[in-house]
Parts: structure tokens; sequence; C-alpha cells
């Protein structure tokens, strides 16, 4: 069981991009995960970095930890509702265009427990 959880839902990014970004941070420190995020020329980088920023929050409120002895033990990017929209294409035609979303949830945990 973690120590605390943070979701984030109907993320307007696709859940493939994010899931290039969450690959990198899986199994690091809170600390860690947070500078490299920082650093991050990713879309997706600002969605993941403020669910992680409110995980870290959840911890210090509740249990008075550092992110330094935290680490990121379970990462999930679930596929969210996809919003339909159409665009105008020739001979007066429109085409589908999809915007998806993304389900974020990140847990962290204590090193060493």
């Amino acid at each position: 069981m973690a120590l605390a959880v943070a979701r984030l839902k109907y993320a307007r990014i696709t859940p493939r991009k994010a899931r290039l970004v969450v690959n990198l941070i899986r199994g690091q420190q809170a600390d860690a995960a947070r500078d490299l995020l920082c650093n991050l020329q990713k879309s997706a980088k600002s969605h993941i970095l403020k669910t992680l920023d409110s995980c870290i929050a959840n911890v210090k409120s509740q249990y008075k930890i550092g992110p330094s002895e935290l680490y990121v033990s379970h990462v999930r990017i679930d596929k969210g509702p996809t919003w339909k929209r159409f665009r105008a294409q020739t001979m007066g035609r429109a085409s589908t265009v999809c915007k998806r979303t993304s389900h974020v949830v990140i847990e962290l945990d204590r090193k060493g427990v």
C-alpha cells in the first residue's frame, strides 16, 4: 500500500505521449523525478509534474516526510474519454478530429518499506 496517491483526471494530453514521460520517472526518488520533469522538453511534463507535486504535498501534510525519503512506487496513465470534433474538408464534407484525454495516477512510498 502506498503512502500517498494523487490522481489527475481528464488531462488534455494523449496517453501515448504521457506514457513516454511517465516511463522516465517510474521507480525514481521523488525529488530526482521532480528535477527530471522540470528539465524535460515534453508537452506532458506539466500534467505529470502537477500530479507529482500534489502527491508530495499529500505525504508532507499527512506524515511529515520530505521528498528525499520517498520514491515513485507506481505510475499509471489510463485512457480517458475522447472528445470528437469536426473539421471542414473539401466538397462540403466533414472529417472527425479526436481529442484524446488521459487519467494520471501517481503513488509514492517510503524507501525501505
